[in-house]
């Protein structure tokens, strides 16, 4: 592209690569977040009241242990983080529904950019 157009100021370099970055987060999210469906669904959790709530006796349960505390924050984080993909978008949402939710993943992914390693670490904690 540069060798066609020297005038090129190669930002759109730049632009592929974050949304290339952004479609990876999202890959691992939709697979890390059918783990965390699954667990969603096996404890009967609703709606994210629930989950907090499960998340509080979780850490109750890990008491000391420092490994264990840290699984229970590092499946607080990601859950919290994803909460819009997992309680705001339903199976017959419509794409405006589906868009909406992106921008508030977006905007954890933002907030925290560990959000994406911090999934998958919870993902391989319950597998």
């Amino acid at each position: 592209m540069c060798g066609v157009d020297p005038s090129d100021s190669k930002q759109w370099i730049q632009q592929r690569a974050l949304q290339i970055q952004q479609y990876h987060e999202l890959h691992l999210a939709v697979a890390s977040a059918r783990v965390i469906t699954t667990v969603k669904e096996t404890l009967c959790l609703q709606d994210i009241n629930e989950l907090k709530v499960f998340v509080d006796l979780a850490s109750i349960s890990a008491g000391e242990n420092d490994l264990d505390v840290d699984r229970v924050a590092c499946f607080h984080d990601a859950v919290l983080g994803y909460s819009s993909m997992l309680y705001d978008l339903k199976k017959d949402s419509g794409f405006q529904t589906f868009k909406d939710v992106l921008k508030k993943l977006w905007r954890a992914l933002e907030n925290d950019r560990l959000l994406p390693k911090k999934l998958v670490r919870t993902r391989s904690s319950l597998l």
